[in-house]
């Protein structure tokens, strides 16, 4: 037995949802089993470790109909935490970095080479790295702006675990700036 509805991809990942749908109707195949007003299939999910790895990173392979969705869980020494690419070239992702008691302590996502932090978990974003192209544009947020500071090799606290941000110099090497209590300020 076929049934006809109208499809939508609802994804929630580290608590954040995402949803896309079609205009169009549907119709399902035999494979998909009606559950009340829901249509369900059961899918094969790949997870996969490598053998001898230092760290703790398993990865899920999850074959969509037209798209793949991949899944990491990590605890590789640096962070644990857990993550989602929804592109194939990884130009769309969710990660959340969680503490040894397992609380989430920031919060990161990757939009078309453009990786945005958020490190009090308030819903704005205190700084981003910009890749698109050849930049490479490391930015904080302070005073509802965001100012160009200068790389660095721990970028923005990636292996400094839940002790937060690196301090950070401005561009031009007048200034210091610390995260403390939600915010960038100069030091």
């Amino acid at each position: 037995m076929s049934y006809i509805c109208r499809p939508c991809l609802l994804l929630t990942v580290c608590g954040v949802s995402l949803a896309c749908g079609a205009d169009k109707d549907r119709v399902f195949g035999p494979e998909w089993i009606k559950d009340g007003e829901y249509m369900k299939k059961k899918m094969e999910i790949v997870a996969s470790h490598r053998v001898n790895a230092k760290n703790s990173v398993v990865s899920y392979d999850i074959g969509l109909e037209k798209h793949r969705l991949w899944a990491i869980e990590s605890d590789d020494g640096f962070f644990c935490g857990s993550g989602v690419v929804l592109s194939k070239d990884h130009s769309f992702a969710i990660e959340t970095r969680k503490n040894a008691k397992g609380e989430v302590y920031q919060l990161r996502s990757v939009s078309n080479y453009v990786t945005y932090f958020d490190f009090d978990r308030d819903g704005i974003y205190d700084a981003y790295i910009d890749n698109r192209g050849s930049k490479n544009d490391f930015m904080i947020r302070v005073d509802d702006t965001y100012v160009r500071v200068r790389e660095s090799k721990d970028a923005f606290g990636y292996h400094s675990g839940d002790k937060g941000p690196p301090p950070k110099i401005s561009y031009d090497g007048k200034k210091t700036y610390k995260f403390e209590d939600g915010k960038w300020a100069e030091k």
